[in-house]
């Protein structure tokens, strides 16, 4: 005899409510239990999907980093101009965002969850397109061997991650940074 078909609607209701709480509480305050709650189901319903807090929240994070891998995308299609200050602010947001600190928290966890280790190489492609981006302004402006693009994407990276986890000081923090970077790729950023 066969088991009970899953409910597609019951699958989604529990992914929303998850998200909501990863946005609204971060990874400190998700719990398998309070998503259960805010679904009004008990918490084996979602055992029986996710066999863990963090299988859930990592098949949820994952999605998230899905979402900000293809905004990083999308800045290759921007003037080279204007690439440079869009991939500062994806990662301004990228880290001032609950479900990015949650990121954050869970690849540094010492987890050796399959769903993380999952996460980790989704973050890594995030990490890659980032490069991706640098690679094409230095190229853009034929600077081929005169600097390192992965250097400078990763001084660009962590200047950015640094900065929003004690919190930037607006946009003359931010221009200063684009300021510093896009004179190293010799790109006119307009600031």
């Amino acid at each position: 005899m066969a088991g009970r078909r899953r409910d597609p609607a019951l699958d989604a209701a529990i992914r929303a409510a998850g998200a909501e709480l990863l946005h609204e509480r971060g990874w400190s305050g998700f719990t398998v239990e309070a998503v259960a709650a805010r679904v009004g189901v008990p918490k084996s319903t979602v055992y029986k999907r996710w066999s863990s807090r963090v299988h859930l929240a990592s098949a949820l994070l994952d999605e998230w980093l899905v979402g900000a891998v293809d905004e990083v995308r999308s800045t290759l299609q921007a003037p080279v101009e204007q690439r440079l200050r869009l991939l500062v602010e994806l990662q301004q947001r990228f880290t001032s965002v609950p479900e990015g600190r949650a990121v954050a928290e869970v690849l540094v966890s010492d987890s050796a969850d399959p769903a993380v280790r999952q996460l980790r190489l989704r973050a890594v492609t995030y990490r890659a397109t980032c490069h991706e981006v640098v690679r094409s302004m230095a190229a853009s402006r034929d600077m081929t061997g005169a600097i390192d693009p992965e250097l400078v994407a990763d001084m660009l990276l962590g200047a950015a991650w640094l900065r929003s986890l004690r919190g930037f000081r607006g946009d003359d923090e931010s221009d200063m940074l684009i300021k510093t970077v896009s004179g190293l790729l010799r790109v006119d950023a307009g600031v």
